[in-house]
């Protein structure tokens, strides 16, 4: 069965991931991101809203991925932690997945991350060892990310942390090229941090907002149509390349997730056997 077939047979009524934007805000201004111009920067999803939609969830009859975050730095929010540990306590079907690019990544945090019970992994947008093109591409301090890096690692190998974690880079070239930059990162990466994995991401174009890596269209479903992404706003949108939440699918505010999920035009996405035809799925190359 392909991942696809499995989408389809398991989650035709309930998403396979809810990421949660629960506040729109970030250290860094990457270069390969559309943070730096959403309108929405410093919204605060309110607890109330949050909290209602994981009471919905608890119910949820398929295993599934809970993703607190979304086009910001989740360790910023000072509920995070809070929300965490109420997924985990009362939804019993869903997993964790944390992404933070690493420079909020205090002792405090690595605490209470390192006692959650079901999270698939920490993955960490690191982009570059190179000092110098680490700050031109994050526009934040490599040695301070580094020093957190290597107190997280020393954890990993004495095992007092023991999730997985990744290390990821948003390449320069693509999966059939790979530019210097990538291999350099790749071997330098786990030469450092060898308890780490390393991921090389293809750069896409988040509808528009960059040029990807490659332009070519898949021609096959998007995965991304059996999940739901929700803003600080409220506002349900397309998919995580909907960075600035110009395609709203529905409003948490006003609207159950399942109702979204089941009556937005992602419904409709879910049945089409390729993503031409359906806009604007059929230019995004993710």
């Amino acid at each position: 069965m392909s991942p696809i077939e499995y989408l389809r047979a398991r989650y035709a009524q309930q998403p396979h991931e809810v990421s949660i934007e629960t506040l729109a805000l970030c250290n860094a201004a990457c270069t390969f991101c559309p943070y730096p111009t959403l309108a929405r920067k410093g919204t605060l999803l309110s607890t109330v809203v949050i909290y209602d939609l994981l009471e919905q969830m608890k119910s949820w009859s398929e295993p599934f991925f809970i993703s607190p975050f979304k086009v910001n730095e989740p360790l910023l929010d000072s509920r995070l932690q809070e929300i965490c540990e109420r997924i985990e306590s009362t939804i019993p079907r869903a997993r964790l997945r944390l992404f933070t690019n690493g420079q909020p990544l205090t002792e405090r945090h690595l605490e209470w991350i390192s006692r959650l019970n079901r999270l698939e992994h920490l993955w960490v947008s690191l982009n570059s060892t190179d000092p110098q093109e680490y700050g031109e591409l994050m526009k934040c301090s490599f040695s301070m990310v580094a020093d957190k890096l290597d107190e997280l690692h020393r954890r990993v190998v004495a095992g007092s942390f023991k999730h997985p974690v990744v290390l990821s880079r948003v390449m320069q070239g693509d999966e059939r090229q790979l530019s210097p930059q990538d291999y350099s990162f790749h071997r330098s990466a786990l030469a450092r941090w060898p308890h780490f994995q390393v991921r090389l991401i293809k750069r896409d174009s988040w509808l528009g907002y960059v040029d990807p890596s490659s332009s070519a269209v898949p021609q096959a479903p998007c995965s991304r149509w059996w999940e739901l992404n929700i803003t600080a706003e409220g506002k349900a949108v397309l998919c995580c390349m909907d960075g600035k939440g110009e395609y709203v699918m529905g409003d948490v505010r006003e609207q159950s997730l399942l109702e979204i999920y089941n009556s937005s035009p992602l419904s409709q996405h879910r049945r089409s056997h390729t993503r031409y035809g359906v806009p604007p799925c059929e230019r995004c190359s993710y």
